[in-house]
């Protein structure tokens, strides 16, 4: 999990999927990255319910996504939403880390 200080707050979400820096968008995910001028970088991973119905499943798909993330060097600075849009995402991590070093990692 990310410790609080590299969680984004409900409030600045609205603000950063407004007006974001970079954005990414396939079939399985989107990604929003906005500067933040902190000295660190800040995660949100969302996972809707139209993707996946179970809270449960909701947040194992969370977890998955997390632990990948963290397993990359992301230069400092940003923010940082991940929007799954397809249960299926899991099943092709190597496609994830192909995504993460084409469009995040400067």
């Amino acid at each position: 999990m990310f410790s609080k200080k590299q969680r984004i707050e409900r409030e600045k979400i609205g603000k950063i999927t407004k007006n974001p820096d970079f954005l990414f968008d396939n079939n399985f995910l989107t990604i929003k990255k906005s500067k933040n001028n902190l000295g660190y970088n800040r995660y949100s991973i969302v996972v809707p319910k139209k993707t996946e119905k179970s809270a449960v499943k909701r947040h194992f798909l969370k977890r998955k996504v997390i632990n990948w993330v963290i397993g990359h060097t992301i230069n400092n600075s940003y923010d940082l939403i991940f929007y799954i849009k397809n249960k299926d995402i899991i099943k092709n991590k190597e496609e994830f880390d192909s995504l993460i070093k084409k469009c995040i990692i400067d």
